[in-house]
């Protein structure tokens, strides 16, 4: 049983379907709910727990009545999470979510940490009893990874173009680096910023184009594009963010100028796959180099690409994934 969000979300999409896939594929009797489902979820999920071998549950977090149940009916239960669910977005501590995050990793088989943030956080939420070497092996780094073949290449443009690609909810790194963003199209002129998202956003000194997100949309624009860019904030709810839209842009051949803070910080090798930048002049500066030297760019892309392909690539963790599965469903791992 698969317990996500809808099929458009980018945690179900990227961390989910590909395993749900592959699991289909290898005659696994499949069953995803949706984790919006209320009252009816629980319902639902309490009736087919009964007859589940496991239940990955994804970033929800149930409260400790309901995960005691559900536990006696399905004792393996796996939490995957790429976020820092355990505070609130302003990255502020948030202690009922705390305790309810604490609980499902002390009553989970296994937890899938999105990065090695989200992974030391839930090690130490593991309850004194329980903290033993089992335990803390079984938090596991799950990173969010890339169907690689999706992803393609087009001839560039004449006006260098930046591309962003989000949603409302991390729009406010955005609005938060509105200075650093007008900067750029004062030094530059043959620049452009293009926006991939379920909102629009303007500037006054740099030109924007936003286009209504689809997934066809992120990879024919990510094509279009000269060079991915990132800006964050540093706090713990940024921290748990899992690099995503640093990947896609990577998959899709681009060098990548990100804030340096977070998974982004870990994933970019600096003056190798593109540039980690601490103030603006640091993001000026990265443009420049990529604006002036078009080579340097494209050898960027190929690293950045390179690198993905052997350590972010979907393929790659499903079957890890697949193997940790077999343990409890011995037939996956001989399909």
């Amino acid at each position: 049983i698969f317990v996500s969000k809808n099929e458009d979300n980018p945690t179900t999409r990227y961390r989910i379907q590909p395993l749900l896939r592959a699991l289909t594929k290898n005659n696994v009797r499949i069953q995803r709910l949706d984790s919006d489902g209320g009252l009816k979820l629980r319902i639902r999920l309490l009736i087919a727990a009964r007859s589940a071998d496991v239940i990955i549950i994804q970033r929800k977090l149930f409260d400790s009545l309901f995960l005691n149940l559900l536990s006696k009916f399905c004792d393996k239960i796996i939490f995957d999470f790429d976020d820092a669910i355990f505070t609130k977005s302003n990255g502020h501590a948030a202690p009922s979510r705390m305790q309810r995050f604490s609980r499902t990793v002390n009553i989970a088989w296994q937890v899938w940490a999105g990065n090695q943030y989200l992974r030391n956080v839930a090690t130490q939420q593991l309850s004194q009893n329980k903290a033993d070497a089992k335990a803390i092996a079984s938090i596991k780094y799950v990173p969010t990874a890339i169907e690689t073949e999706k992803y393609y290449q087009q001839p560039k443009q004449s006006t260098f173009s930046m591309i962003w690609i989000g949603s409302q909810s991390t729009s406010k790194y955005l609005y938060e680096n509105t200075d650093m963003l007008e900067a750029l199209g004062k030094r530059f002129d043959n620049l452009k910023l293009i926006i991939v998202s379920d909102f629009t956003f303007e500037l006054t000194h740099l030109n924007v184009e936003c286009h209504a997100w689809s997934e066809q949309a992120e990879l024919e624009q990510a094509a279009k594009a000269d060079v991915g860019i990132a800006p964050m904030s540093d706090d713990d709810w940024s921290r748990g963010k899992c690099a995503l839209k640093v990947l896609q842009y990577m998959a899709a051949g681009l060098p990548v100028v990100s804030s340096n803070t977070g998974a982004n910080a870990s994933v970019v090798v600096h003056g190798q796959t593109g540039f980690v930048a601490d103030k603006i002049e640091d993001w000026l500066t990265a443009i420049a180099v990529l604006q002036s030297d078009p080579n340097a760019a494209v050898q960027m892309g190929a690293a950045g690409l390179k690198r993905i392909r052997h350590e972010f690539n979907s393929n790659l963790w499903v079957e890890q994934q697949r193997s940790w599965l077999s343990e409890i469903i011995p037939a996956i791992d001989r399909a």
